[in-house]
């Protein structure tokens, strides 16, 4: 069976190895190995789409704000501005931005962003070409603004405000030329304005993600840290197995969650049987090699995420079984001592038997007057009680079990 030591898992189970990797490497393309950008795109998905929301409905206040420059500049086709800004860019982003909510296309949030940017883009660059007001040749530049919006409030990923941008610029360059703007040398002047100045907030978009990302790198590496450190801080040095002070957090969790762990658990503790003497005549090192042994035999018995494994102390082991159908903790408890049997490891000494043996004492919850700490007691009592009828015996056997009572409902 797998284990129930589970291995501390951390953002999709990134290694420190892939993270150092990640950290030297210069990720000039913005894009982490795929482990790591997977979890960054999980991590930073949702504040991302609130961050999208709410920059979207200050920007669609901002864009229809430039109603009054479409009166001042563009005022032989206003009436026709309204109706594009107010009647079809705006319904058509709030409506992306809607879509943008749906948990299943929330992956295409930047996609949907950039699509939402080159439409108003779009529609301002077409009211430009559908009037001829000689002033607005002024308002060209201000084409700008949607571009810094995108990369720098919207602060899209780099590679959709390139897309974004290099899109803008191309509806731009068409829009120019088809305003039948007459000097070549206000031509030259506005595209070369509208172009160096993407190139510029393109800059300064790259150099924000970079470092967004590699912030985001160093804080995951010392995440990983502190989880590690935790980690080692719950497991006993020798074994791998949790150790007393994650078992007493594992039993403040019970206490604080639901009420039905009182239908479901059941403990053993398990002792080697006549240890000292077989350290004694063995050595420390021997002994040490035999509770490794034994501890590696209880991580293949239990199951993984359902049973927990904990070195109690010395030479006994505290094991807490979920019992949720089919196999008691009386049952596990036998199956675990007769592969502890089967695996023959010489003791030289034992009166009990000529390899290592174990004795158990189970307990199982009998309603939410009791407490976990009240069930591990009647669990020690029993493995004493199982030393006392001879060892190498699980205590009670299941015919003395009593019937788990069902919990009281209030």
């Amino acid at each position: 069976m797998a284990s129930s030591q589970d291995q501390s898992s951390f953002s999709a189970n990134i290694s420190p190895e892939q993270l150092n990797a990640a950290l030297s490497g210069r990720f000039g393309w913005l894009r982490f190995p795929p482990a790591i950008e997977r979890d960054y795109d999980l991590e930073t998905g949702p504040r991302q789409i609130r961050q999208l929301t709410l920059s979207a409905l200050v920007g669609m206040g901002l864009y229809n704000l430039f109603l009054i420059a479409d009166y001042l500049l563009l005022r032989d086709v206003f009436g026709l501005a309204v109706f594009v800004r107010l009647l079809v860019v705006t319904p058509v982003s709030v409506l992306l931005y809607l879509i943008m909510q749906e948990n299943r296309l929330a992956p295409h949030r930047n996609l949907l962003a950039s699509i939402n940017v080159v439409l108003s883009f779009a529609a301002t660059a077409w009211l430009l070409v559908q009037s001829a007001d000689p002033l607005k040749v002024m308002y060209n530049q201000g084409s700008l603004l949607v571009i810094l919006y995108a990369c720098l409030i919207q602060r899209l990923p780099f590679r959709h405000s390139f897309a974004a941008a290099l899109a803008c610029n191309i509806v731009f360059a068409l829009s120019v030329s088809m305003q039948g703007i007459a000097s070549f040398e206000t031509l030259v002047a506005i595209e070369l304005t509208v172009v160096t100045g993407s190139i510029f907030i393109l800059v300064a978009a790259y150099t924000m993600e970079r470092e967004q990302r590699l912030l985001y790198l160093l804080s995951l590496k010392e995440r990983l840290h502190a989880a590690h450190m935790e980690g080692i801080s719950n497991r006993d040095a020798l074994t791998g197995l949790f150790n007393r002070r994650a078992l007493d957090r594992h039993l403040a969790a019970l206490r604080a969650g639901p009420d039905d762990w009182h239908s479901r658990l059941a403990v053993v503790i398990l002792d080697i049987d006549h240890f000292k003497v077989y350290n004694d005549r063995l050595g420390h090192q021997a002994g040490d090699e035999c509770l490794k042994r034994v501890a590696d035999l209880l991580i293949e018995q239990l199951r993984e995420g359902r049973d927990h494994a904990f070195r109690y102390g010395g030479e006994e082991f505290l094991l807490l079984i979920a019992e949720e159908g089919g196999e008691t903790a009386v049952e596990a408890a036998e199956r675990i001592r007769q592969a502890l049997e089967a695996k023959a490891i010489p003791h030289p000494l034992s009166p009990t038997a000529p390899q290592v043996t174990a004795s158990f004492g189970v307990s199982r919850a009998d309603g939410r007057d009791c407490t976990p700490e009240e069930v591990i007691s009647r669990a020690d009592r029993a493995l004493y009680a199982a030393k006392h009828h001879g060892r190498n015996r699980v205590w009670p056997p299941a015919a003395m079990m009593p019937e788990r009572q069902p919990a009281v409902t209030a």
